[in-house]
């Protein structure tokens, strides 16, 4: 990252230290949170508008042997047009994806990097106090003997299935039900 002025300089540390972009998404397959980048530029906006500043992004595609990356340049502009800072990120298309097209799987990979790329040059991070810093989700309420009498009586693998993933939706330990899962199943196996 650049930056050029003491002034612009006392301005970025203040837009970084006044930015709050939350994780307001949620991947229902991970279950997770997470921040994209449109709610972080959602959050940045007023702040950049408060000093006269506005982002601009730069995507360019970039490949490695046999992968394809999306390298962004976000570029951070004072009223004048002037460059105050810039930063770069990386991120590679996926070969295929699941539901998407060609064009979709490039869309994903420059907002993933433009994401990192807002996130290095405005200090976003998931800190220490972060719950979502690790994304492991082992943390969830305990199985009740109820619960592992009904895994142990489905009567089908399908019901089995069934019964598991309503289990993990509504926050019981995902390493719980996943081991009551494989002790119940093997009854199913041909």
């Amino acid at each position: 990252m650049e930056a050029y002025t003491k002034s612009n300089s006392f301005a970025l540390s203040e837009i970084q230290n006044k930015l709050v972009a939350k994780k307001d998404a949620y991947n229902a397959f991970g279950k997770y949170k997470y921040r994209s980048c449109e709610s972080i530029l959602a959050a940045l906006k007023p702040i950049l508008e408060k000093h006269n500043y506005s982002i601009v992004f730069d995507d360019e595609v970039t490949a490695v042997i046999d992968r394809v990356y999306i390298k962004t340049t976000c570029y951070l502009l004072d009223g004048s047009g002037s460059l105050v800072a810039r930063t770069c990120a990386f991120a590679r298309e996926a070969l295929v994806k699941k539901g998407m097209d060609e064009s979709q799987c490039t869309g994903a990979a420059s907002s993933y990097a433009r994401k990192y790329a807002l996130c290095g040059m405005f200090a976003i991070d998931d800190g220490d106090l972060d719950p979502d810093k690790t994304n492991d989700h082992k943390v969830g309420s305990a199985l009740t003997d109820k619960d592992r009498e009904d895994i142990l009586g489905a009567e089908s693998k399908e019901d089995l299935i069934s019964l598991c993933k309503a289990l993990v939706d509504a926050g019981k330990s995902k390493d719980e039900v996943t081991n009551a899962y494989k002790a119940a199943s093997a009854r199913f196996a041909k």
